[in-house]
């Protein structure tokens, strides 16, 4: 019989000082996700690095997953990729899809680099509509009938 699994004490958890090699940066805010907490980050390169990934092997892979993965795999390098930490991004339909090539193309112009060296992680069509009270679950069905 296993053992039940138990969460650490969050006051056990020790923070440690981190330095990220040269040329490397990263930054979050809060964008509104969660409440009241950093929700959305980001790293960048001052160079194109080599990149590599590990997707899901679900049927539903996420717009920005897929786009990512697309991005890695032209020729292995990225120079940037943006995360959040409250939403999947998945059954987004091909508004999930223009929503992240979107992102891609803000993220290069504001870092003055190359759209196809972003990875992508966030799509702002989903969080607006998740601001308006929208439900996307009407796309999760459309994308559950083409794979079915």
């Amino acid at each position: 019989m296993m053992e039940p699994q138990t969460t650490p004490n969050v006051a056990s958890i020790v923070e440690t000082a981190f330095t990220w090699p040269k040329g490397f940066y990263s930054d979050g805010l809060h964008a509104g996700l969660k409440a009241e907490k950093p929700d959305l980050g980001w790293l960048f390169s001052k160079v194109p690095a080599s990149a590599a990934g590990v997707y899901t092997t679900n049927q539903f892979c996420a717009a920005p997953t897929a786009l990512t993965k697309e991005t890695i795999n032209h020729d292995h390098q990225l120079q940037g990729i943006i995360v959040n930490s409250a939403i999947a991004n998945s059954c987004t339909g091909p508004q999930g899809k223009l929503d992240a090539l979107k992102e891609q193309a803000l993220m290069a112009k504001k870092l003055g680099v190359s759209q196809n060296l972003i990875g992508v992680g966030l799509n702002w069509g989903n969080r607006r509509n998740a601001a308006n009270g929208q439900d996307q679950g009407r796309d999760c069905q459309a994308e559950a009938n083409q794979v079915g």
